[in-house]
């Protein structure tokens, strides 16, 4: 299910070249023990919007408390931005947060095999 997409791609009738321009690509998750709530997911999307820019965050949607987002490989600073995501979520609730990212190279192979 997804979530969200950059609105400019359906405006503009761009469609068909969406996965020419996600072919390098890094997908991030991050996952609690209970899961995300929704404002949580709020928080979460909007710290790294802000860290990273909407323009670099192509996609984010939620499965089973989950939270994925597809994210352009080009950008230098998704590491960090995931610490910082996991250190703001610390502030919130004492829970752990679990963080998993692919390499660029993983998912556009995933994304061939569909």
């Amino acid at each position: 299910m997804i979530s969200s997409l950059d609105p400019d791609y359906i405006r503009n009738g761009r469609e068909e070249s969406v996965w020419k321009e996600w072919k390098d690509v890094v997908l991030l998750s991050f996952s609690t023990e209970k899961g995300f709530d929704y404002l949580e997911q709020f928080v979460m999307s909007n710290i790294l919007i802000e860290l990273l820019g909407e323009e670099h965050v192509y996609l984010s949607t939620t499965a089973n408390g989950t939270l994925y987002y597809l994210i352009g490989a080009g950008v230098v600073r998704i590491k960090e931005a995931a610490e910082r995501m996991m250190r703001e979520f610390k502030r919130m609730t004492p829970d752990a947060v679990f963080c998993a990212m692919s390499r660029k190279d993983d998912v556009e192979k995933n994304l061939q095999s569909l």
